[in-house]
């Protein structure tokens, strides 16, 4: 190889190096928070309860999404629910059940369906700034609010964040028991 030929060969691979780098780094995102607990859901027909995870990511591009995992004892029946405003994707065991609108699969697919893009807010222990909401006379401590067509109970604080969080709709009522860990 000529001077020339290594010195054109080492600018294509430090710039592959740089534009690879630079490219892992924008697609990097980081969780805003995560939380962590105990879910009961009940509808008229049924009671399920299990652990859940919940990640909240905000995009460079400006549009923030989710993840919520769900499971039962020892770890049986996790769901994944992956999503944006816009979009849900629903995995079970790896593999995909369903993707569309959130709130009309939920329903399909597990029986129930909760407001996924305002859940954010709630477990920062707020209403969604973007909708919205009637406050409603609560107990000392604790914060209710009516918002999306649910009756919203926020309790039990640990550094701002509510530990218990209640919502209502009907006959649907999701329990929440979490932890809170801001990134």
């Amino acid at each position: 190889m000529t001077l020339l030929s290594k010195s054109l060969f080492s600018i294509v691979i430090l710039l592959t190096l740089i534009v690879g780098c630079s490219t892992v780094d924008v697609a990097k995102e980081v969780a805003t928070f995560t939380a962590q607990g105990k879910v009961s859901i009940k509808t008229s027909s049924q009671g399920r309860s299990g652990r859940f995870s919940w990640e909240s990511f905000d995009a460079r591009s400006g549009q923030s999404h989710y993840v919520l995992e769900v499971w039962g004892p020892l770890g049986q029946g996790r769901t994944r629910l992956a999503g944006t405003d816009d979009q849900l994707t629903i995995t079970q065991g790896g593999k995909l059940l369903a993707q569309g609108a959130s709130y009309q699969i939920m329903l399909e697919h597990l029986g129930w369906s909760v407001p996924l893009t305002v859940l954010d807010s709630w477990i920062k222990g707020i209403p969604h700034p973007q909708l919205p909401h009637d406050e409603l006379a609560a107990e000392i401590g604790e914060r209710s609010f009516t918002q999306a067509q649910w009756q919203v109970t926020l309790s039990r604080f640990e550094e701002n964040y509510p530990t218990r969080i209640s919502a209502t709709r009907g006959a649907l009522r999701v329990l929440l028991v979490s932890k809170v860990h801001q990134t």
